[in-house]
This record gives structure tokens, C-alpha cells and sequence, in this order.
């Protein structure tokens, strides 16, 4: 049995708003949604497709868009933002989008959404009673039509701008705004990245007028671990659920987005005050800047900047909500992995597993030649590629009709000098002449972590001359680091008109970071990977003002029994990281499950969750 919210249209101040209601319960209480806002300024940044969408054979969700006021180039690019999400997202039903082009959101909103209905489930597992999920992921659930021939999600964009870039490149020049970008945004929001807290008066309250929260709120929680519809905590309504959403202190806390967060909750944006239809469904500005991988579902987009992407992160967001998320065109997973080879010759070693594949045999292929396999146990491959130029080389691993697509940088590295960019020109890197002892290529390319930055070369191989590395998209205040065993060290950095720079004697991952002088507190990085086996690398942080005192990081069961002193020595600013090799205290390998590790410094205390596959 489910109960349905049925819908009524209000436009009210930034957008079309769906004001709900159900037969047996009050009527959900008006308020905006979510509105894209335009920041004026170019930001030069380019995140692209998902891997395999160019390369796509179809897709697993049908949208159908009533367009209204809409110039034909515009509903190219329209188009083009719905394919996208129609070659992730997975369901039987399908998704239908009122889309209008109007002259009513002023001049700093781009655009807005919102799910046109909300339906409520009582004992129909998988889905969780007492609370309102947003049309369309009920329908992918239920796996039928639950409103008729009523759209889904009404859409409305922003007219007055004359600014507005109509290509699908990925490459909006300086001053214009990428369309394809507005609207992957705001389908995410009508696709279910939506929440039901407010602020009004100084008081937070959630439920739209009912009892119910949406399925998104069921995860934010506050940094102790405090979920903020836990009336027990947190009245509804009340000023001290109002200080949680202006607390700049908020996270989600779903398996999946943790997972694709190396095991961190991703930080939700919660400014100081209340900006209605930006704060709470919304990931957070500051963490996830221009360029980022997980911008897209951000609050505000600047000029230039093209993110055509959901990222890993909002991927997670959307499972944990009850979404399928997919990037290949069947049930099989193929996954690349890249190694280079420590002597620096100029060959990679590519090791390709495919997952839930039953064929014999793949394809794999660089810029379209063949790479020659062999197999390397149950559903994996092993070959190995020459380096032969500088330049982009684009893999490409097929499984049947599965498709995984990787993409890197080859740098020349010669007695006479050498040097080469990151395929995204994010990263650059320069070697002077004799830096080496032989003429070679290096590969350049980004790290499973996020938070690992960019692989240049093999770790830890010596230069005789240093290297410059350029990263070409920094904020103001930023460092460059290089990974030194289980630390990162900031090196040397200074900025000129090409980004930031730093010399580097060694070649290994390079990323951005908090300059050390700005860093004055300790904090916990989170530990990746996340599920982990044999073992997992745990970061942290020391803060200038802890430097001097102990700190402590220990590995506990769920039972709260000790299984592991990883650490207990007092140690210097910076950041550290520090592997736990899965093993007791007496060296046994530890079972299968979930750990927590707590991290002491002086008094300080901070803690984090892992999980244990053998």
C-alpha cells in the first residue's frame, strides 16, 4: 500500500513549487526549491562525461521532455544533459520532464526543479516506510507508473541571461555559461536531491507539514554523528534544528556515498545563514570547488565551467535514496587498472578484471589499436602497453557489451629535458635537461582516491635535477604536496600566472592542499580503501598547536575490544597517513567485518568506521 502527496503548482519567488498534499495528513507547507545560482565569474574548468558515455550502445532510462519556450539549440543541449542521466540512472518507468524557458528568475538564478509529486510506502520492502520518496524513484522502485500521465519533474530556466553557451563540447568560452551543465544539475535535484529542512524565524522544521521526512533527510547528520531528524536530539520544529542547518557542519551519512567518499561522510553546504533553496540539498561549495570531480551538484556555477558529470560522490547520494546507477550498457563491470613500471622504461602494466562476466574473452585497446591480453586468473586479464609519444592515450576495455574507458597523459622524459600535461591540463610537469640518466615516457594520470590527486611516474623514482610541477586550477591559499611513503609533505610552493608551482626532486602522486601555515587544527582524513582488503591507508592531520602533543590512533572490533596500536608518538604538523594491515595485535589476520579506529591527539579525539572483506 503506499499513500500519494498529489501535486498543485505555485510559482513563488525563484521557482515553480509543488505544494503537496494526502487525504489523511496536513498539507505539506509551502517553500522554494532548489535554484542554481550564477557566479560572474570564469572559472575555466571542464569535468567530462562519464567513462563509457561516448561510447554508449543505449540506455537503461527513457526520459520524455515537453519542452515550452525553448530555442532548438537550447533543446539540443537539453537533450544532450538528459542523456546523460539517461545512460546512469536504471529504471523500467518512464521519467517524464515539463521543461519551460521563462523571464521570471531575475538575475542570478539559472535555473530551478523540483519533483512534481511524493508518494509514501507502509510494509513494501525495499522501500522504507513512514517517509515521502519523490515520484520518480518511487516508479524505479515499484517498477510502475504511479501518477498517470503527470510529469515527474517540472523544470524552469533562466531566459535573461544572454551569456548562455548551447554546445555539448564541454568547453563554454570565458563569460558564458554551459547550458548542458544547468540542466544535469537541476534533473539531478528532480530526480530526487531534494530535501524537506527549513529555516524560518529561527526555527528548523522538516516534514513539509507532515510527519514524514523526505527519503534525502534521512541521512544528514551533524559532525558528532547526530541525525537531525532524531526528534529525540533535535525537536521539529526548533532553534536547535535551525543551528544545525546554519552550522556549516553538516554531512551525509549513507553507505554508498561514504564509499564512493573514501569512506568519508560528504560534506553538505550549510552556510551561516539560511539561503533557501540553496542550503542543506546542496554539497558543499567550499569542498567541492570548480573542477572538482563532485561539483556538479553544488549550489552556484560560474562562467566556464562545464561539469557533465554527476560525480562519484552524488552516484552514491542517488543509490543510498534507492536509485541503480549504471555506467556500462550491461550487468557486467569491467575495471581498468594502470601500474607503471618502476624502472621507468616506458611501459605500463594493465591489469583488467571484469565482474559479473561469463565470456571467455575481452577487447582492450589504446587510441584504438590493440593491446594484446592474457588471461590472469578467474575474469582478469593482465597486458602491457608502450609508451611511444607524448600525448593523450584514451583505454578502452570491452566485455561483451560492457565498456570501461581510461584516459592519460604520456610526458616525454629526455636528457634534453622533456615535460607534459594531465589529459584534463590541470597538472603540468617540466624537467630541465640531464634531470635523468636516459631518454623515456612517464604516464600522468589521476588516482583511484580523489583525494590522492595526480600519478606522475612510478613513486619514488629520483630525479638528478629537479622537476617544476604546475597545477593550473588552484584556490588562494593552497599547497602542492607530494606523498612520501605514508605522509604527505607540502613542498615549497610559490604562484605566478601559470597556477601554483613547486620543484620536486622525485617523481610520484602530487596533489592540493591547505598551505601548512594555514593549518591550525588537527582533524581526521578518513581511511581509503573503504571496504578494505589485505589493507587500508588512514589519514589524518596534526595541526600546528598539537604538534608537540602524543597522538594515538588504535583499531577497535564492534564488540569495542582493541585489536590494533597503530601509532603513539607525537609527531609533526602536517598530514600523516598510516596503514592498518588487517592483522590483530598478535598478528592474526582479523575477520571479516566492521572496525572503528579512534584517533588521539593530546585531547583531542576523532573517530571513523571501516569495513573488513576477507
Amino acid at each position: 500500500m503506499f499513500d500519494r502527496l498529489p501535486a498543485r503548482h505555485l510559482l513563488s519567488g525563484l521557482l515553480m513549487l509543488v505544494l503537496l498534499s494526502l487525504p489523511l495528513l496536513p498539507q505539506p507547507e509551502p517553500r522554494l526549491s532548489c535554484g542554481l545560482r550564477f557566479i560572474d565569474r570564469d572559472m575555466n574548468t571542464r569535468v567530462a562525461p562519464p567513462e563509457g558515455f561516448q561510447l554508449r550502445k543505449g540506455t537503461t532510462a527513457d526520459f520524455e521532455v515537453t519542452y515550452t519556450g525553448f530555442t532548438p539549440e537550447a533543446r539540443t543541449a537539453f537533450q544532450f544533459a538528459v542523456d546523460i542521466w539517461a545512460f546512469l540512472i536504471t529504471s523500467e518507468v518512464p521519467i517524464k520532464v515539463d521543461a519551460h524557458w521563462v523571464d521570471t528568475l531575475g538575475t542570478t538564478v539559472l535555473g530551478a526543479s523540483q519533483p512534481t509529486s511524493f508518494f509514501r510506502f507502509e510494509n513494501n520492502p525495499p522501500l522504507i516506510g513512514s517517509t515521502w520518496y519523490p515520484v520518480a524513484i518511487a516508479e524505479k522502485l515499484v517498477g510502475s507508473n504511479l501518477n498517470d500521465n503527470t510529469p515527474d519533474i517540472f523544470a524552469i530556466f533562466n531566459q535573461n541571461f544572454s551569456n548562455w553557451y548551447f554546445g555539448t563540447d564541454g568547453n563554454p568560452p570565458a563569460g558564458k555559461i554551459d547550458f548542458v551543465t544547468v540542466v544535469l544539475h537541476e534533473l539531478g535535484h528532480g530526480l530526487g536531491l531534494v530535501g524537506s529542512m527549513t529555516v524560518s524565524s529561527g526555527s528548523g522544521s522538516w516534514g513539509s507539514g507532515t510527519p514524514y521526512p523526505f527519503i534525502f533527510d534521512r541521512y544528514p547528520e551533524n559532525n558528532a554523528g547526530q541525525v537531525l531528524i532524531n526528534t529525540a536530539i533535535f525537536a521539529n520544529p526548533s532553534a536547535a534544528l535551525a543551528t544545525q542547518l546554519t552550522g556549516n557542519n553538516l554531512f551525509f551519512d549513507g553507505e554508498e556515498a561514504r564509499a564512493e567518499n573514501a569512506g568519508n561522510r560528504p560534506k553538505l553546504y550549510a552556510p551561516s545563514t539560511w539561503q533557501e533553496g540553496s542550503s542543506y540539498a546542496h554539497l558543499d561549495e567550499s569542498t567541492y570547488p570548480a573542477g572538482d570531480q563532485n561539483s556538479l551538484m553544488t549550489p552556484s556555477l560560474g562562467a566556464s565551467e562545464a561539469i557533465h558529470n554527476p560525480g562519484r560522490i552524488t552516484s552514491g547520494i542517488f543509490r543510498d535514496m534507492g536509485w541503480t546507477i549504471t555506467s556500462t550498457g550491461s550487468g557486467a563491470i569491467p575495471v581498468l587498472s594502470i601500474f607503471q613500471n618502476p624502472a621507468l622504461n616506458g611501459y605500463l602494466h594493465l591489469a583488467a578484471n571484469v565482474l559479473n562476466y561469463s565470456g571467455s574473452s575481452i577487447t582492450l585497446t589504446a587510441n584504438n589499436l590493440n593491446v594484446p591480453v592474457n588471461p590472469n586468473g578467474e575474469n582478469g586479464w593482465y597486458g602491457v602497453y608502450q609508451m611511444t609519444a607524448p600525448g593523450t592515450v584514451v583505454l578502452k576495455l570491452t566485455a561483451g557489451d560492457a565498456t570501461s574507458v581510461r584516459e592519460f597523459a604520456v610526458a616525454s622524459l629526455n636528457r634534453s629535458g622533456g615535460g607534459g600535461s594531465s589529459f584534463d591540463q590541470r597538472l603540468s610537469i617540466h624537467f630541465p635537461p640531464n634531470s635523468y640518466e636516459r631518454d623515456t615516457y612517464l604516464a600522468i594520470f589521476s588516482g583511484e582516491n580523489p583525494r590522492d590527486g595526480y600519478q606522475v611516474g612510478p613513486d619514488g623514482i629520483d630525479l638528478r635535477r629537479p622537476a617544476t610541477i604546475v597545477f593550473h586550477q588552484a584556490a588562494p591559499g593552497q599547497a602542492i604536496y607530494r606523498r612520501d611513503g605514508e605522509q604527505w609533505t607540502a613542498l615549497p610552493t610559490r604562484t605566478d600566472s601559470d597556477g601554483l608551482s613547486a620543484e620536486t626532486g622525485r617523481l610520484g602522486a602530487f596533489r592540493l592542499g591547505p598551505a601548512p601555515a594555514l593549518i591550525a587544527t588537527s582533524a581526521l582524513l578518513g581511511n581509503y580503501p573503504n571496504p578494505f582488503n589485505p589493507s587500508t591507508r588512514i589519514k589524518f592531520r596534526v595541526g600546528a598547536g598539537d604538534q608537540a602533543q602524543p597522538a594515538m590512533l588504535q583499531v577497535f572490533n564492534l564488540r569495542g575490544q582493541l585489536q590494533a596500536e597503530l601509532l603513539n608518538r607525537s609527531l609533526p604538523a602536517g598530514e600523516h597517513e598510516v596503514t592498518w594491515d588487517g592483522r590483530d595485535r598478535q598478528g592474526n589476520p582479523a575477520a571479516s567485518g566492521i572496525y572503528f579506529y579512534q584517533l588521539r591527539i593530546g585531547s583531542r579525539i576523532f573517530g571513523g568506521k571501516m569495513i573488513l572483506v576477507r
